[in-house]
């Protein structure tokens, strides 16, 4: 298993359309690609940090497809951000996970 680190910088006034819109697209990836699943993670000041979980590098390097849907998902969350895309921060191999898988 892997996980990605991917920062998003948010523009000003655009928090809660950034959210809503890295939920949809997550959900999306998730459904479609073979995800583990993310969480998004508020540092303030417009930082967001994904962490995400892939069985495999291999599967993250294949994810994505050319759908309207797909691309329309990614236009709208990329809208709502500073450079108008996110930075990959790190992809790393899983040493030891102890998430837990249900945490409510």
């Amino acid at each position: 298993m892997i996980c990605v680190l991917i920062e998003f910088i948010v523009k000003p006034g655009q928090e809660d359309e950034f959210v809503e819109a890295w939920t949809d697209l997550t959900r999306y990836i998730r459904a479609n690609f073979g995800s583990r699943g993310s969480r998004l993670h508020h540092g303030g000041e417009g930082r967001y940090v994904g962490y995400a979980q892939w069985p495999d590098a291999q599967t993250h390097a294949t994810a994505g497809d050319d759908s309207a849907e797909y691309r329309r998902l990614r236009e709208r969350m990329n809208a709502t951000l500073e450079k108008g895309e996110s930075t990959l921060l790190d992809k790393m191999d899983v040493a030891v996970d102890l998430l837990d898988s249900d945490p409510a």
